[in-house]
């Protein structure tokens, strides 16, 4: 503060007005005080004013001299301009002190942006605003060529004068390929120096790699991060794989040679079927059954059977844990007149 003031309060009011909007900062007080000075009649008036135009006002200059009262500084809309020009003249309005606005209007780079979302049927969306165009274009290509011609690709990637730098670019054109390899659907976007990855995956592993290369390309201590990748829960199975599973269990029954637990191709076929029905249905167990006589033979024969069936089942994938040995005795009659295959075979229940 400086310039000269006939009256000592004014002046301390001045400095405790400034300093106490400022934070409590220091204020460099070198305004005279003399009885040559002419009194002021706008003291009141200005500290008044003061609080909103120190808040508002970037590089803010007051100077007031007789009648006239010069305002000058920088703000950040034509808005804040108007209103805080209309305050000081409604103020001074009627103590004949004329308020010159020379208050500059600088508007803020608006930040750079950039974002790739997957939605969930599959549709590929990038946008945001840069700068410089060609670098949307070098996104746009970096993801034309990360997609196959079945996927549709939408961009609204705009430029703009007073738009920040993005140095980051590169670093987004870079992860695109992962992104589209590894996410279901969700969004990888950056806005300034705000980085937020939210994406589900099938697959947990290419999500770990996506989630490293966002991490490694945008550090914590020059960006602030947001990052969450869910791994996506499996489907349900279909009517008609629960149906095909029903039938490959009903129908594919394993016979075996007497006295023999050893399987025959047609066998091996028939387990592959049921292999591959299975793996559909999640949740669902197997019961291996083993026909037996009444004999203790037999029932050693017919576990035997079933523990061939088990091992060559898991050996296509099913869990062996969701098979589960039983076996059947062979009740009267059940032998089929001319086909011993009928008392020598492994069955199949779904659990």
């Amino acid at each position: 503060l400086h310039g000269q003031l006939r009256e000592p309060g004014l002046k301390q009011r001045l400095a405790e007005a400034v300093g106490n909007v400022g934070g409590g900062a220091q204020v460099d007080d070198q305004i005279a005080v003399g009885d040559h000075v002419a009194g002021t009649e706008w003291g009141s008036i200005l500290l008044e004013v003061i609080p909103a135009l120190v808040i508002e006002v970037a590089d803010l200059q007051l100077a007031m001299s007789g009648q006239s009262l010069v305002v000058a500084g920088t703000v950040d809309s034509a808005a804040r301009r108007s209103a805080l020009a209309e305050m000081a003249e409604q103020a001074f309005a009627d103590s004949g002190v004329s308020v010159d606005d020379q208050l500059v209007v600088e508007v803020p780079p608006e930040l750079a942006s950039l974002s790739i979302a997957r939605s969930e049927d599959g549709v590929l969306r990038l946008a945001g605003m840069l700068a410089d165009p060609s670098l949307g274009r070098a996104f746009i290509e970096a993801a034309e060529a990360s997609c196959g011609p079945e996927t549709e690709l939408i961009s609204a990637i705009g430029h703009g004068q007073n738009v920040a730098e993005a140095l980051w670019v590169e670093e987004m054109a870079n992860l695109v390929p992962a992104f589209v390899g590894a996410v279901r659907w969700g969004a990888l976007s950056v806005h300034g120096d705000q980085v937020a990855l939210e994406a589900e995956v099938e697959d947990p592993e290419a999500g770990d790699v996506l989630q490293r290369l966002v991490e490694n390309a945008f550090p914590l201590a020059e960006y602030k991060r947001v990052i969450e990748v869910r791994v996506a829960a499996p489907e349900g199975p279909t009517d008609e794989e629960v149906m095909a599973l029903e039938a490959a269990v009903s129908k594919n029954v394993i016979y075996f040679a007497p006295s023999a637990a050893d399987l025959r191709p047609e066998g091996e076929a028939k387990l592959a079927v049921l292999a591959s029905a299975f793996a559909k249905v999640p949740g669902a167990s197997l019961a291996v059954l083993g026909v037996t006589g009444s004999a203790a033979a037999d029932e050693a024969l017919a576990r035997r059977r079933c523990g061939v069936v088990r091992e060559a089942l898991e050996e296509l994938g099913v869990e062996f844990l969701l098979m589960e040995i039983e076996l059947r005795e062979l009740p009267g009659g059940d032998v089929v007149a001319g086909r011993y295959e009928s008392a020598h075979r492994v069955e199949f229940e779904l659990r």
